[in-house]
């Protein structure tokens, strides 16, 4: 089967999701993205393509009410280039903007939803007032007959198919897929190879999340601290800005970089990045992991700290039950004394019982290999159908 992957190309959870099926002899991939991703930032991720045999097709202009005739053209476009690869399903990784597109398709499609575009961004295209309420309008339309017309619409959890039934009145062709991490091979992983040279022998507290606003790094900080002296002593607490090689400190990485230095006798390290394996062996290595984000999805990065058996703190985000219920320390994410109180908690004494919870829920529900698999057979079902 030929597969044509409409994505973002510097998307990591695109990336996983197009990586899956990159060695098999029965499936050749494509991927194809707007033109407002022609950057000289992202020929490494084309680059990232076309090293693992993914044909990278033409970019194609974005969808634009205002400008019929570019609009046009692209569907054109994008139709040809299905015609002459003969693509047989096209895959829309993320569903705004790119399923704008869809009702306009030659082919069958998938659209997968990932958070924010089916919880807030269509929902809110029909709250908007004035002219540009009825210019939202005609895109809600659009949105939801790309859903009605898709042959099958995936989302990586439960919630997102509770809106897509609440916002199109539609669930027969809905499938729950996550995202899922790579649960064996975290798990197998010789920590001892590939730990950032900085943190070899040194107890660590890991805060994985980017230093991002949405990742509510003002909370972990003033639980820090709140964190007796002994303890700041023993640990070094480790940060991830998050850095792209392009980009310049924001305000708000320096503000909180700020704030760390400040705080008196912390032992701590910021990396620009980790890699995969890099990250994997820090969620083996560390004492113990925080995130108390202001909103989230379903994080990889606690999938992979349950599968490293990571003792794991997480904040009171409306997170998917059936993964993080009774599998970790939760709080409310803006109590910093409640944090600091989970950090000397978990450090002396935190259950076995969760960690062995821990990995067993995320081998069950968030195994990469199991929940890509169901996606195969959604390809499959749809190729044996036309």
């Amino acid at each position: 089967m030929n597969i044509l992957h409409v994505c973002t190309p510097t998307s990591i959870h695109d990336h996983k999701w197009i990586l899956f099926f990159s060695n098999r002899s029965d499936i050749k991939q494509f991927v194809i993205w707007e033109t407002i991703f022609e950057t000289p930032e992202n020929q490494s991720a084309k680059k990232f393509f076309l090293e693992n045999g993914i044909t990278v097709l033409p970019a194609y202009s974005s969808f634009s009410l205002k400008n019929i005739f570019s609009t046009f053209n692209s569907v054109k476009k994008l139709n040809g280039l299905i015609d002459n690869h003969k693509i047989d399903i096209v895959h829309m990784l993320f569903t705004t903007p790119h399923a704008l597109y869809a009702p306009f398709l030659t082919t069958p499609f998938i659209l997968t939803t990932r958070g924010s575009d089916i919880l807030k961004v269509i929902p809110g295209l029909r709250t908007t007032k004035g002219i540009k309420g009825w210019h939202n309008k005609i895109l809600f339309s659009i949105f939801r007959r790309a859903f009605q017309k898709a042959a099958f619409v995936t989302s990586t959890s439960q919630k997102q198919i509770d809106c897509i039934a609440d916002t199109f009145h539609l669930s027969r062709n809905c499938r729950l897929i996550r995202t899922g991490v790579d649960v064996e091979t975290i798990a197998q992983l010789d920590a001892s190879e590939y730990i950032p040279q900085p943190l070899a022998g040194v107890k660590f507290i890991f805060s994985p999340r980017w230093m991002f606003p949405q990742y509510n790094l003002e909370t972990q900080i003033a639980a820090i601290r709140l964190l007796n002296k002994t303890l700041l002593e023993e640990y070094t607490f480790v940060f991830i800005h998050g850095k792209d090689v392009f980009m310049e400190p924001d305000d708000y990485f320096l503000k909180m970089k700020d704030e760390i230095e400040n705080v008196a006798g912390l032992k701590y390290l910021i990396f620009d990045r980790l890699t995969p394996k890099e990250v994997w062996t820090c969620f083996k290595k560390a004492s113990l992991t925080i995130m108390v984000p202001h909103t989230d999805g379903t994080p990889n990065s606690a999938l992979e700290a349950m599968s490293a058996r990571c003792k794991l703190i997480m904040g009171d985000a409306d997170y998917d039950s059936i993964l993080f219920d009774d599998t970790c320390i939760r709080i409310n994410k803006t109590d910093a004394r409640q944090l600091a109180s989970a950090i000397e908690s978990a450090l002396q004494s935190y259950p076995d019982e969760l960690l062995e919870r821990a990995f067993s829920r995320v081998n069950l529900h968030g195994n990469r290999a199991i929940e890509m698999n169901k996606l195969l057979e959604l390809y499959r079902c749809i190729l044996q159908s036309n």
